[in-house]
Formats: C-alpha cells, structure tokens, sequence
C-alpha cells in the first residue's frame, strides 16, 4: 500500500504527540526531558519546510488552501511576519530572536499545511486526530498506571514525581503536561458524549469514560487550575450553545466529575500520601503583579516590541523566561500591533468556526460523529485561547504541536464545508508560493545562524546550572534552560523555591 506524504506528515504529528509522552525517558530528568522534545519538534519542522520547497504538489495544495481565506486577513498575517521580522533588529540577541522568529514562521507553515491536508482529505485528518487524542490519553494513563503500582509496592515516586523521578513520567515540569491535557481533554469527553448516545457498544462508551475520568483525576492530582479553567468555561459555552439536549450532556459530565473526585480521594489521599499541586492554590505565583509592570513596559516600546524571545534576555533581567501569557508575550517582544492583529484573528476564527458549528446542529442530517469530533475541536480551540492567557500554553514544544494539529484540522474542515472550491477554476498564485518557499528558506537560515552563532555545548551549560541551583524551576523557554545571552558558564547562582 503506498502512502502518500499527506498520510507521512499526519503520521509524524500523531506519532510525536502518542510515543513521546508515552515512551520517552531520560536519565537526568530535567534539562533533556524538554529539550529532545523541542529536537523533535525542529525535526518536525524541517520535515514541513523541505516538503513546501521540494513538492510542488503540497506547494500548490497549500498556495490554495491559503487563497480561501479573505484578503483582510491574508493582509494581517502578513503584517504580523513583516513586523515581527523587522522586529529582531530590535533586539539585544538578535541570533536568539531571529531562531524565534523562524520557529514562528515554520509553525504557521505547518498550520496551513495540516489545514490544506484536512480540507483535501478531511475523513482521513479526523482519523488521525482521533487516534492521535484517544492514543495520547490511553497510553499515558497507562504508563502514569504502571509506575503508581511501583510506588505501591516499591521506592517509586508518586506520580508527577520529584525533581529526579520526573524522569519518569516524560515532563520536566507537570505545567508542560497540562497544557497537553487542555488541548485533548474536550476532544475525548466530546467523543466520550457522542459514543454513550449514538454507539450501541458498551464497551467503547465505558471506555472513553474511564479515559476522561483517568485524565481528570491526574489533572486534580497536578493541580492543573489553567486547564480546569479552560476545559470547563470552554465546555460551559458550547453546551449552552451547541447542545439540543443540555440537561442530559450536562448530567453526563456532572456524574463523570463526581466519579473524577472519588477516583482522585482514592487513588491518591486514601491509598497514597497525597500530591503537593492542588486546585485549591489561591497563589498566582506573582504573575498579576508581574502583568501590571509588564504592561508599562510594553508601553515604552509598543510598535515593534523587543524582538522575539528577548523577554527571556539575562540583559532585560525579566522574572521569568516567558510572562505566561500569550498576549503580552507578544505585546512585549513583537509589539501591540502584532499582539492586538493575533487576538483579533483568532476571536474571528473563533466565531466563524462557532457559527458554521451552529449551522450543523441545525441540519439534521449532519453527520454525528463528524459534528461531535468538530464541537470538541472548538471546545479545545476556546479552553487553549483561555488557559493561554496564563500559562506558557503558546511557548512549549508539544503544546505547539497539538497548536499545529488542532488549529489546522479545524481550518481544514471549516473551509471544506463553508466554500465550493474547483482548483480547475483558480489558479494557485506564484506570488503565495514564492512566498512559502521564502518563509521556509529564511527559517531555514534562522536556525543554521543561530547554531553557528552558539557553539556550545548547551546540554553541558544547562547540567551546570541544575547542579549549582537543584531547582526544577528554572525558566523554559526556547531550551529548558531559558534564559539567554549567557556565553559562559558563570551562571547565576540562584534560590531554591
């Protein structure tokens, strides 16, 4: 059977996003924890970059893909890569800005990429993004299953582990896992809601069940709060909205919170000694304060920011490597205009994803299985836009992928239903497709600069300053280790908190 680079790229996203959580183990579980995944995810992106430039035919799928979207918004985006380009000769670390710049570039590369995939093949793209969430969640909680039998009958350490046995459990900061579940938790209770009413097969019901309660109570275990934020102001919405039958779905999802808590009590106060993350924390960890003084700031240079990434400069001496939230983050370091053109692109990609959605519900001859896999789709797009304004959501290297995934399938279907589209009568546009290889080529240049511009060994550099500080809390942003503009081993030597 042959495979078609469309199914090759589908397989390498679902494939990152199942085997790494599930498989990946790295003796010091820290620094390489976070940075194989971002190795990975470079890979992933070089994959995406060499195909636009050396497929014509995945060139000119994409050049169309994009002609569907309006001119307003082609406009915008192209504001927000000229600006954000112009934006790192700004910065003190140039090399370090123009790596953030190409990462950028390349994933809104493969966003078009996965949508241009999803609105040719959409059967094909909802596959894989079913088999990517249920696997994710079932292996995980699988491997999460095996190691807490350990700690019950051995020296293991109780799931999300310590600074050392986090080595175990594939995150070097259990944050980094939430993210994952923010994304996933409303695709699989949406697909657990539409097998308990439209399967006759028990089996799959009570499955997917266990699998939603299983991934909320490790969320309660971690004290996940942007997630529960996310998941259930997102879930609240589309309920209200996209639900004939409400009491029912809500019902449904009140009984597997109730079983969620007992499970929790049992499996980690009863029968174990308890986690220290907890839902109850009223602590926001300085970041309000951070916010207000972030925002003056930002003020001082609106236009063109700081350049990307210098917010995690050692030279600006910021709190953190990223202000855990995506707005000012980008206020900040590729300034209001690009910061205020993005949420405004994505609240119209929200209401225009809710009232196609809308659309659907009302046709009753609209495929269920399709309508449920596409409202768990917004569910997911709304909790990650929420729980983005307070986290590193928008930073870490698997929370990307799924960016890349979610965000590009949901494009894909939107526009595979919303416009009539003959490719026999449009001409893909030369002028898009010299501009994608362009992207791809200077993201290309991006990164080959900043390895030339930092020979060292950084693996090294990062094992330094974990032995010097022994802190898990450090500050990831592009590696583990993210502060930057440091060009020796004369790390400063910091608090353990």
């Amino acid at each position: 059977m042959k495979i078609s680079l469309e199914e090759v790229v589908l397989i390498l996203i679902t494939g990152i996003l199942i085997l790494i959580p599930t498989l990946q183990y790295e003796e010091w579980g820290i620094s390489d924890l976070y940075n194989n995944k971002r190795l990975l995810e470079i890979g992933l992106l070089f994959f995406g970059g060499l195909t636009l430039i050396f497929s014509s035919k995945r060139r000119v799928q994409t050049t169309e893909f994009i002609q569907l979207f309006n001119f307003k918004i082609k406009i915008a985006l192209a504001v927000v890569l000229l600006v954000g380009g112009f934006s790192c000769f700004f910065a003190l670390q140039i090399d370090w800005a123009f790596l953030e710049y190409a990462h950028n570039c390349m994933l809104v590369l493969l966003v078009f990429m996965i949508g241009a995939i999803a609105w040719v093949y959409p059967q094909k793209s909802l596959m894989y993004l079913r088999f990517a969430v249920l696997s994710t969640v079932f292996f995980y909680l699988s491997r999460v299953t095996i190691f807490y039998l350990m700690y019950q009958f051995g020296d293991t350490p109780l799931w999300p582990g310590d600074l050392n046995g986090k080595a175990l459990y594939s995150f070097s900061s259990v944050r980094f896992f939430n993210q994952i579940q923010t994304w996933t938790l409303p695709i699989v209770a949406s697909l657990g809601w539409y097998y308990w009413n439209f399967s006759k097969k028990k089996w799959l019901q009570y499955s997917i069940a266990i699998l939603i309660v299983g991934w909320g109570i490790l969320n309660i275990a971690s004290g996940g709060r942007g997630t529960v934020l996310g998941v259930v102001m997102g879930g609240s919405l589309v309920g209200l909205i996209y639900v004939d039958k409400r009491w029912r779905f809500f019902r449904y999802y009140t009984i597997l919170a109730i079983i969620t808590l007992i499970g929790y009590y049992l499996l980690f106060e009863l029968w174990a000694e308890g986690t220290k993350p907890t839902l109850q924390r009223v602590s926001s960890s300085g970041r309000f304060g951070h916010w207000a003084e972030l925002v003056f700031e930002i003020l001082e240079r609106p236009f063109f920011g700081y350049g990307p990434m210098q917010y995690a400069s050692v030279a600006l001496d910021n709190a953190w490597g990223h202000p855990h939230n995506w707005f000012l983050q980008f206020g900040y370091e590729w300034g209001l205009v690009v910061a205020f053109i993005l949420l405004g692109v994505f609240l119209l990609g929200l209401y225009s994803f809710g009232k196609q959605l809308k659309y659907n519900l009302a046709d009753k001859g609209y495929p269920k299985q399709k309508y449920w896999v596409k409202f768990g789709l917004f569910w997911s797009l709304i909790a990650g836009f929420i729980h983005g304004f307070f986290s590193g959501l928008a930073v870490m290297p698997l929370s990307q992928i799924w960016f890349v995934l979610v965000v590009g399938v949901s494009m894909g279907l939107y526009f595979e239903e919303n416009i009539q589209y003959d490719i026999n009568d449009h001409t893909p546009k030369t002028g898009i497709q010299s501009v994608l290889v362009g992207l791809a080529i200077l993201a290309f240049i991006g990164f080959i600069n900043w390895g030339i511009q930092n020979p060292i060994d950084r693996g090294k550099k990062e094992a330094y300053y974990y032995q010097n500080t022994t802190s898990s809390r450090s500050h990831p942003r592009y590696w583990q280790q993210g502060k930057i503009g440091l060009e020796d081993y004369s790390l400063p030597q910091r608090e353990n908190k």
